[in-house]
C-alpha cells in the first residue's frame, strides 16, 4: 500500500458496525461525504477494505442502499438478492457471511466541487485498493484516467460537522 498521504489525516473519519449504522441510522450524518466498508478491522489504513464510495447527498440517505436488509427468499431455485449496484451486492454478501458486527462503515464529511469529491474518491480507492473497486471501474472514473488525481497540500479543506 502506498504510503499514507498528509490528506488522508485531515478526514475526520467515524466508524459504526452496519449493525449499530442500522440502529442509529441518524449517525451516519445529514452531509455529503465518503464511505468505506471493512470487514472485522476498525481502521482503513493497514487492512482490507471491501469497496469505497462518495456521495454528493447525506451520508444518511446512500448508505440506505447497503444497509438493507434483504429477505433471502427463493423464486423457483433462484435467490432473491440486491440488483444493480455491485458494492451493494458485494456488502449484502459479506453482511451474510460475517453478520452485521462484522461489517464496519467508515465515514467521513466532505462537501467540496464535485471535481473535488470525485478527486477524494479517486485518491481513497487508490490508497485503499478496495477489493471491490476493481481496475476496470477505475477506467470509467472520470478522474481516474488523468495523471493528476493526487491531491496537493491545502488542494482541499474539510468541513467542520
Amino acid at each position: 500500500m502506498p504510503s499514507t498521504p498528509n490528506w488522508f489525516s485531515l478526514l475526520n473519519w467515524k466508524r459504526l458496525t452496519v449493525f449499530q449504522a442500522n440502529q442509529k441510522r441518524a449517525e451516519l450524518g445529514s452531509y455529503p461525504g465518503v464511505y468505506a466498508f471493512t470487514e472485522r478491522r476498525p481502521t482503513l489504513l493497514g487492512g482490507e477494505v471491501l469497496y469505497v464510495g462518495m456521495t454528493r447527498q447525506p451520508l444518511r440517505r446512500r448508505l440506505g442502499v447497503y444497509l438493507k436488509d434483504y429477505d433471502v427468499k427463493t423464486r423457483g431455485n433462484r435467490r432473491i438478492t440486491p440488483r444493480g449496484h455491485k458494492g451493494a451486492r458485494m456488502i449484502w454478501s459479506e453482511r451474510n457471511k460475517l453478520g452485521d458486527r462484522n461489517i464496519i462503515v467508515h465515514t467521513a464529511p466532505f462537501s467540496g466541487s464535485r471535481q473535488e469529491t470525485y478527486l477524494l474518491e479517486a485518491n481513497l480507492i487508490h490508497l485503499l485498493q478496495p477489493v471491490c473497486n476493481t481496475r476496470d471501474e477505475e477506467l470509467y472514473h472520470p478522474l481516474l484516467d488523468d495523471d493528476e488525481i493526487f491531491f496537493e497540500p491545502g488542494f482541499f479543506e474539510v468541513p467542520s460537522v
